[in-house]
């Protein structure tokens, strides 16, 4: 081989060696919570309005769904939907 074969070869490892790609593929910050499980939040919400957000937090774990309170919470506030005390006040 000549020297330029060789440095060609050299390019090629570092280019690929090197190409961060692996870091690229992850999206910052934390993970973003499950369609399913914002619904089941959602929908605990309205048919359950005297329930607070630690309540339906617990019924989430009871189905083996891992969810913070303040999480549920922040669901709840994203869908303009209010906290348990005015919730359960409103008619329809």
């Amino acid at each position: 081989m000549t020297n330029g074969g060789q440095g060609n070869l050299v390019k090629l490892y570092l280019s690929e060696k090197w190409d961060y790609t692996d870091r690229r593929k992850k999206k910052p910050g934390r993970p973003a919570v499950l369609d399913e499980i914002r619904q089941l939040v959602l929908r605990f919400a309205r048919e359950n309005p005297s329930w607070g957000d630690d309540r339906i937090q617990g019924a989430l774990a009871n189905l083996g769904h891992k969810i913070s309170d303040q999480t549920v919470g922040n669901i709840l506030k994203a869908h303009g939907i209010e906290p348990a005390p005015e919730r359960k006040r409103q008619t329809t």
